[in-house]
């Protein structure tokens, strides 16, 4: 829990510097973690999206990006799983529940770049870049 409420404090200390430096007029929402459950319900949303960065994607996530994103998806999530990745039934369970799982990429970053990268795509995508 220590560890955890560490990094959180870190990627929102990240995030709330970041966007000082570019000026932006808002700071990304950085949120707790969540669990398997929770993103299982959130992929079942008609207003959401989430997606797991994993390398038994078909597609990849900027070829996704540049057919899916409209303005009906209100919240995008993008998953990066932890070092050593996902395990078989948690994306199973993702699948299932209506996540996308794609890969970033051909090859495979680390936990800490995934989600940086992943960020970039989807900003790309999404029009705020």
């Amino acid at each position: 829990a220590e560890k955890a409420a560490k990094g959180l404090a870190k990627w929102r200390r990240i995030a709330r510097e970041a966007s000082k430096q570019s000026l932006r007029s808002w700071i990304p929402e950085v949120r707790e973690p969540v669990s398997l459950a929770t993103l299982c319900e959130l992929a079942g949303r008609a207003d959401a999206e989430v997606i797991a960065l994993h390398p038994r994607g078909a597609a990849t996530l900027s070829g996704w990006a540049r057919v899916c994103p409209t303005p009906g998806i209100g919240e995008v999530y993008a998953v990066v799983g932890p070092e050593g990745g996902f395990a078989e039934a948690e994306l199973d369970a993702l699948e299932g529940a209506g996540a996308q799982i794609l890969q970033l990429g051909s090859t495979v970053l680390r936990t800490s770049s995934a989600g940086p990268a992943a960020l970039a795509v989807l900003n790309v995508a999404l029009g705020r870049w």
